[in-house]
């Protein structure tokens, strides 16, 4: 249930379906890191420059506007746009655009995807859309950590240690979510 929530924000941040194929069904990954105490979104180095229309953090659950955190473009407003190796920060505040929705707090032991979303006519979601999941560890006495799910081209993925089941099967490199299906609990060979 939780997979089908996010596939529709994303679909509703695209305004089309997202289909399932490489990378997060099909759509280019961002790399998550960590600067001080918030999350990043990063384009890859080999990524395109990209016209930001919208950017969000969302959880599994969520409906738009997003609990956590979402920026889109002011109307009339010149978007900014994100090189190639560079990042967008979690409750970033960008010149020219406008929070919508919610201003939660990221709870620790869930999982969330940020998302970007590109300006122009051209929505097909494999191209307008760009997203990352992590999840948030914090073990006693210690910092917060966002971790981030790695995507391979077979179709596996990487889950990290405090991750979620989000329909794909588990890289031998990562770790068995406890709500991962019984019959997949075989790490992809």
């Amino acid at each position: 249930m939780r997979l089908l929530a996010l596939m529709l924000m994303l679909c509703a941040m695209a305004g089309r379906p997202v289909v399932a194929q490489e990378g997060y069904y099909g759509l280019t990954p961002l790399a998550i890191r960590q600067v001080g105490k918030a999350p990043v979104a990063c384009l890859a180095p080999d990524d395109e420059p990209f016209t930001l229309a919208a950017v969000a953090v969302v959880g599994l659950d969520d409906i738009w506007p997003p609990r956590p955190w979402a920026l889109t473009l002011r109307d009339g407003a010149m978007p900014i746009t994100v090189k190639p190796g560079k990042c967008v920060s979690y409750r970033a505040n960008l010149v020219g655009y406008k929070q919508v929705g919610g201003d939660r707090h990221l709870e620790i032991g869930e999982t969330y995807a940020f998302t970007m979303r590109r300006t122009g006519e051209d929505q097909d979601p494999g191209h307008a859309l760009r997203v990352g999941l992590f999840c948030i560890e914090q073990s006693a006495g210690k910092a917060r950590q966002f971790l981030p799910y790695n995507f391979h081209a077979d179709g596996s993925v990487t889950y990290p240690r405090c991750g979620k089941y989000v329909g794909r099967k588990a890289a031998p490199d990562g770790v068995i979510p406890h709500d991962y299906p019984a019959p997949l609990r075989q790490p992809a060979s």
